[in-house]
């Protein structure tokens, strides 16, 4: 999807047929592509005001108009989403080369063969045999199973699927730049903040909702006479060298 919402590109997009066909910053901006169902369009501003409710206990909404915080909580729900599938992505992505390191060819082949001679022992003696170990099909069965599932699950084949899986699902990538260059951008060419404290409003917004702990100075004073966030802006740097990089 597009990322700017007012972009020429999206002017002719068709209403929505469901809540999670578009993005909620679109969905705010442009009314008429949210879906006609009464019960989801309750749904969606109870979201955002819960989250203009936390934006406003964080001190991020002094200065900016109705409008601009409704813009705002939509801008940070949709981010938070796109940074939770990101998320579970890497944990699962991590949890797979675990499991695929635990899992190598030689330890499948040793309970391939666990499976081989636990077959004919399933096979004679009764589950209430007082010599059985519990219910062997079942063991036999999930062993099985399991060797089938994961003899494919090498290095290599981990590789392959991450390179897939971020190709196809743009979510997969780490979407903390482009939030904390969105969110700068918002505060300060659609609310008017100057650069210093439109980084610390990002910070504060990246800290709480990504966990990135980075610094920033609310106020003037001190031994150091700064406002901002120098995590902050080396981020946006960085970010807007990558971008032209790609023109």
């Amino acid at each position: 999807m597009p990322k700017d919402p007012l972009g020429p590109a999206i002017n002719n997009l068709p209403r929505a047929k469901s809540w999670l066909q578009y993005d909620y910053h679109l969905l705010l901006l442009r009314p008429e592509l949210r879906p006609l169902d009464a019960a989801g369009e309750k749904a969606f501003w109870k979201t955002l005001k819960k989250t203009r409710s936390g934006l406003s206990r964080l001190s991020l909404l002094q200065g900016l108009v109705n409008s601009r915080q409704f813009e705002l909580a939509a801008l940070v729900c949709d981010l938070s989403a796109a940074h939770e599938m990101y998320e579970s992505f890497r944990k699962a992505t991590a949890a797979f080369r675990e499991i695929s390191s635990l899992l190598g060819p030689r330890n499948i082949s040793k309970i391939e063969k666990a499976a081989k001679l636990l077959r004919p022992i399933a096979d004679t003696v009764p589950d209430n045999n007082p010599y059985s170990p519990g219910n062997l099909k079942a063991l036999l069965s999930a062993l099985e199973g399991l060797v089938r599932r994961f003899s494919r699950l090498t290095k290599p084949g981990m590789a392959e699927y991450t390179k897939w899986a971020t190709q196809t699902y743009p979510q997969t990538t780490d979407p903390g730049s482009d939030a904390a260059s969105d969110l700068y951008s918002f505060f300060v060419s659609k609310c008017g903040l100057a650069a210093n404290e439109a980084q610390v409003r990002v910070a504060k917004i990246c800290n709480h909702y990504f966990k990135w702990g980075v610094t920033y100075r609310e106020k003037y004073g001190g031994a150091d006479d700064w406002k901002g966030s120098p995590a902050v802006r080396q981020r946006i740097a960085r970010f807007s060298r990558k971008k032209s990089r790609k023109k």
